[in-house]
């Protein structure tokens, strides 16, 4: 496809880029958002718990009203 006749659209950008491509004015309000991130995550009953270590000593704490909580400690990154 000829690079002039692609666009790779991010959202988070707003609508001028997309105007911009399409050849249409950029229209004065503000660009539609929905399903902003806690309105998307309570649609399936809340977001899930994730963790990220930055040390390998770091331990996670998981609530134990979570089904699948199991204290743990995390292991660096490629260390199984």
């Amino acid at each position: 496809m000829p690079a002039d006749r692609l666009l790779v659209f991010t959202p988070a950008n707003g609508c001028k880029p997309l105007c911009r491509f399409l050849g249409v004015p950029v229209p004065e309000t503000d660009f539609p958002r929905s399903n902003a991130r806690d309105e998307f995550w309570a649609m399936f009953g809340g977001e899930p718990i994730t963790a990220c270590a930055t040390e390998p000593s770091s331990e996670i704490a998981l609530d134990a009203d979570c089904p699948s909580a199991r204290p743990s400690k995390i292991a660096p990154a490629g260390i199984a």
